[in-house]
C-alpha cells in the first residue's frame, strides 16, 4: 500500500511537472483555449471555413512586347479568411509577383493586375494564379487554389 501510494504521488508530481513544462515552453501562439494557432490561420470548425478560390486568370497582350495579367481571388467560404496568406502570379512557371492577402469576407473578391514586358514569339506561354500559396489558411478545399491559362 505504501509503495502504491508513493508511486501515485510520484506519478502525479511527474505529470504536473510535464504539464508545467509544456505551459512554460508553449509556442508563443498558444491561446487561452489551449489550442495552438498560427497567427495567419483561420480556424475551421464543422465546415464553417473560408474557401479561397482563384476565380480567373487572364493574360492580355497590350502590345508586341507587353502583357497584362489579371487575377481574380474570391472567398467562396462561409467565414472570413485571415490576412497574411500569399497570392502568387507565375509566368512560365516562375513566380513573377506576390501579393500578401488582406482578410476576405464570405463572397468578397479581389482583382489584381500586373504588367510584364514579354515579347511575343511563336511559342506559347503560361500564366498561373495561386491563392494561399503558403498554405496558411485552413479551407474547405485547396483544390481550387490554382488556375493556369495559356497565351501567346
Amino acid at each position: 500500500m505504501k509503495t502504491q501510494m508513493l508511486a501515485k504521488v510520484a506519478g502525479g508530481v511527474f505529470a504536473i511537472a510535464i504539464a508545467a513544462s509544456a505551459l512554460v515552453s508553449a509556442p508563443k501562439h498558444a491561446s487561452a483555449d489551449g489550442m495552438i494557432h498560427s497567427p495567419n490561420v483561420t480556424p475551421c470548425t464543422l465546415g464553417f471555413c473560408p474557401d479561397l478560390v482563384v476565380g480567373n486568370v487572364q493574360a492580355a497582350r497590350l502590345s508586341e512586347t507587353e502583357v497584362q495579367f489579371t487575377l481574380l481571388v474570391k472567398n467562396a467560404g462561409v467565414v472570413s479568411s485571415a490576412g497574411g496568406s500569399w497570392t502568387v502570379l507565375y509566368v512560365d512557371f516562375t513566380a513573377e509577383k506576390v501579393w500578401v492577402e488582406a482578410p476576405l469576407a464570405p463572397g468578397e473578391s479581389r482583382t489584381y493586375t500586373y504588367k510584364k514586358a514579354l515579347p511575343k514569339t511563336a511559342a506559347m506561354h503560361t500564366a498561373s494564379g495561386q491563392v494561399d500559396a503558403n498554405d496558411d489558411i485552413k479551407e474547405l478545399s485547396n483544390t481550387n487554389n490554382f488556375m493556369t491559362v495559356s497565351f501567346q
